[in-house]
């Protein structure tokens, strides 16, 4: 009950004084609060000890650059217990579709998908065209990856890949692909993503993502354009 009162508390000055006035602490504090639904998994039960120990946690990630959308920790946990039907029927089916190439496959890179957005079956015929961000072998050939968009003016940030400056230094390029053969992709929306390397690093989500790991072996041709 305690916690309950403390945010109601917050919410109401939150009208009321901007982040810059406060202190950081109370930064860190308010980012906890108001993310405890959906990033966090705070529950009733939980104490301003366990808040506090978590502030170092938010802390570098607000001075990252952004908040993941979920946990990198015990993931299925909190899909589990947090998330809505609808949500959850979202999750069973981008599992599904991820285990139907790899049943061992660890679903905890799911994470890289936003649930509050829709998750459709989409298939791309032969001849169309579609996109990747790849690094380039030694010799200057794309490394083709699962993971397509299909549309050229699409925010290359927004892939959960990193910022213009982690896209550069990976050494990643545009690649246009044209199809040979008729794909079932999984469409999705991309998620604020924890760096997959560790450097804890957010990489900002919110772009359309094209997921098939065996469409990199069904490409007629592709020109790299940046």
């Amino acid at each position: 009950m305690i916690i309950f009162f403390q945010l109601k508390k917050k919410q109401n000055l939150r009208n009321q004084l901007s982040l810059s006035s406060v202190n950081r602490q109370f930064k860190i504090f308010l980012l906890v609060a108001l993310s405890f639904l959906s990033s966090f998994n705070l529950s009733a039960n939980d104490t301003f000890f366990s808040i506090e120990k978590s502030s170092d946690r938010i802390e570098e990630l607000a001075d990252a650059g952004g908040v993941a959308k979920y946990p990198i920790d015990n993931f299925l946990d909190f899909v589990n217990n947090t998330f809505t039907t609808a949500q959850k029927q979202l999750f069973d089916k981008a599992d599904n579709f991820y285990k139907s190439f790899n049943p061992s496959f660890n679903a905890n890179e799911l994470r890289g998908i936003d649930f509050d957005f829709p998750v459709t079956n989409v298939i791309k015929q032969e001849d169309d065209i579609m996109y990747q961000m790849c690094k380039l072998d030694p010799s200057g050939e794309p490394y083709f990856g699962q993971y397509f968009f299909d549309d050229i003016n699409d925010d290359i940030t927004k892939l959960g890949i990193g910022d213009l400056n982690k896209i550069t230094s990976d050494g990643r390029v545009k690649v246009k692909i044209t199809l040979d053969d008729n794909v079932d992709f999984l469409k999705s929306k991309t998620a604020n993503i924890e760096d997959w390397e560790g450097s804890g690093q957010i990489f900002e989500g919110g772009g359309n993502q094209f997921y098939n790991p065996t469409a990199k072996t069904k490409i007629k041709s592709y020109e790299i354009l940046q």
